[in-house]
């Protein structure tokens, strides 16, 4: 499923034209998840878009509620403090608030992970671009991340979500496996 990023064309009208949806906030409930689609484009300045993420996330009865977002409010990329810090300060509070089990993102061509205050965020940005180094010295313990390119693997169990992260060749990067969300 599509969400807006800053490779997007600012009106949106590329992101509807090449997947026939609207760029602005939208949701899908898949099982027991529940994807909340978000536009971090204005570093989530926009207070509309956060009260419908408030409203909708309260009324949600889904045992796990994910945001999905291109800037991500942690990043490990050595000039992106200052941007990840601008996202997280809106965003990360209100999904602590909320019980968010998790928040996919993208933006930093590289994987990482990271869980703060009972949120599991995932940076999954190695698609195929060229590739950024990953400055360990801003992870935290517990923290994963690598310079490679991947897709992520989730597994949905009632109460429980795993991770795999697999390279571009379909090899399981083992010391990527993570928890990203457990209920019990």
């Amino acid at each position: 499923y599509p969400v807006l990023g800053n490779h997007d064309v600012a009106d949106g009208e590329a992101f509807r034209e090449e997947f026939g949806a609207e760029p602005g906030p939208w949701e899908r409930v898949l099982g027991g998840v529940h994807f909340y689609f978000l536009d971090s484009n204005s570093a989530f300045s926009d207070p509309g878009q956060l009260a419908w993420l408030k409203e909708r996330a309260s009324a949600s009865t889904s045992v796990h509620n994910i945001a999905v977002f291109h800037h991500p409010p942690f990043s490990v990329k050595g000039d992106r403090e200052a941007s990840a810090e601008a996202i997280e300060r809106r965003i990360h509070p209100l999904l602590v608030r909320l019980k968010f089990c998790a928040a996919i993102c993208g933006h930093d061509h590289h994987f990482y992970t990271t869980a703060r205050d009972g949120v599991r965020y995932v940076v999954t940005g190695g698609g195929g671009a060229h590739l950024y180094d990953v400055h360990a010295e801003r992870m935290q313990p517990g923290d994963l991340g690598m310079k490679l390119h991947h897709y992520v693997l989730c597994r949905v169990a009632q109460q429980a979500i795993t991770a795999q992260v697999f390279d571009d060749a379909g090899r399981e990067a083992t010391e990527l496996r993570f928890v990203m969300c457990n209920h019990r």
